[in-house]
């Protein structure tokens, strides 16, 4: 409608110009399932008088062209573009790349204006085959001037979530019960922000092709060691039993998270999500093992909305449905110089230190767990069922399902949805 309101905008990515004279002062990028959301925040009520070009990138397509459409030909865009909308006195058109040229389509696309504000909505059904995780790149351009924006490099959104999903559950974690077992502190270095282990929603969602899993936190999602997937500190683990109650599976979770799941419950598949060396897993049938499905997966990050989608193939779960299947989901500290035998999280000492939580009790087989996914109206409580353990000081290579505090899963059926 043309009039940018906080809320309406309040989670969208926002870059701005340092260019006081440029007529494009900043752009924002929101999305909804069906729509993309660009708005344009100009440096008065007459700039792009002329009219304006927005340059996307879209994935798998089958031809891109570097340079704007313009009677030069040789001005470049800044990024190997697959669409162009326009937007000029005469009206709004579309063109896509056809024989390294662009060429008129029909793609359909809105904007409205009101002063020296912008707003667009694309369709995404007007864009080819988008899949979650997808990612678009954008620029604009102020075709009187050949002004490009943004300067450095292009914007970017990554398709969060488009198209039907089946929601299965949606568990409301409690704050403040980022402590483990109820005595587990932070360590003392600044990068770990307050509640950025502590989980918010979890969320379970499927179609045809995918399985997602949403993580929500209470705190910010910071990148302070550059992740390429903008995801530095938290690890997030997803257990999945495909068959509860048959027996099948393995009970121990991941080594170094010195926990185990209750009986009548084991994993078929579990989703290991992290900065840098992410798995999808599942036990070895001999041994129990867990072993490295060498699945592609994709973790999507929002830093504006505090969430991680992990996006699994179904197939890998097999023929079964989500609406039957068991879950456990934990937080840990992500480490990349871990304790021997441990899987890349961090240790938890008595008394927490820069690169250490603190807060454990003596012995060794205290589990590494910050936070899990249990709500509040499930008993007992999580910090009850992550104490019930008898603490002793075997090596990490020594302890078995014996050792650990054991952990319930929970369905859409214990959840009474």
């Amino acid at each position: 409608d043309g009039q940018a309101t906080v809320d309406e905008w309040s989670a969208a990515a926002e870059y701005s110009n340092t260019d006081e004279n440029a007529a494009i002062q900043g752009m924002a990028i929101s999305m909804d399932a069906s729509n993309l959301y660009v708005q344009l925040d100009l440096q008065n009520s007459d700039a792009l008088e002329n009219g304006f070009d927005l340059y996307l990138r879209l994935p798998k397509m089958a031809e891109y062209y570097p340079f704007i459409m313009n009677d030069d030909g040789t001005d470049q865009i800044g990024i190997a573009a697959s669409h162009l909308l326009r937007f000029s006195p005469e009206g709004q058109s579309s063109y896509i790349v056809e024989n390294e040229t662009w060429k008129a389509s029909n793609v359909t696309w809105n904007v409205a204006r009101q002063g020296s504000t912008i707003e667009l909505s694309i369709p995404f059904d007007q864009l080819g085959e988008l899949e979650t995780g997808d990612a678009i790149l954008i620029k604009t351009v102020d075709p009187s001037i050949v002004d490009v924006f943004p300067q450095d490099g292009p914007a970017e959104v990554n398709l969060l979530q488009i198209g039907a999903y089946t929601s299965v559950l949606t568990i409301q974690d409690p704050q403040g019960d980022d402590h483990g077992p109820g005595t587990y502190t932070y360590p003392t270095d600044t990068v770990f922000e307050p509640q950025v282990f502590d989980i918010n929603t979890f969320q379970v969602s499927y179609n045809d092709t995918y399985v997602l899993f949403d993580f929500t936190f209470f705190g910010p999602i910071t990148n302070p060691w550059g992740s390429s997937i903008n995801l530095s500190l938290q690890t997030m683990d997803v257990y999945v039993d495909t068959d509860p109650g048959a027996g099948t599976g393995s009970r121990v979770l991941l080594p170094g998270r010195n926990l185990g799941l209750e009986e009548g419950y084991g994993w078929d598949i579990a989703a290991w999500a992290e900065g840098w060396y992410p798995e999808i897993l599942s036990p070895d049938p001999e041994t129990g093992e867990p072993m490295n499905l060498n699945t592609e997966f994709k973790i999507l990050v929002d830093p504006a909305t505090n969430k991680v989608t992990l996006r699994v193939p179904r197939e890998v779960f097999g023929d079964s449905s989500p609406e039957d299947w068991a879950y456990a989901a934990v937080v840990l500290s992500q480490d990349g110089y871990p304790s021997l035998g441990v899987w890349r999280v961090r240790d938890v000492n008595e008394t927490a230190e820069q690169w250490r939580l603190g807060g454990a009790p003596t012995g060794s087989n205290h589990t590494r767990v910050v936070d899990m996914v249990w709500s509040a109206s499930s008993t007992p409580d999580q910090e009850t069922i992550l104490s019930n353990f008898t603490p002793n000081d075997k090596s990490q290579s020594e302890l078995t399902i014996e050792d650990f505090a054991l952990i319930p899963m929970f369905s859409l059926q214990s959840q009474g949805e």
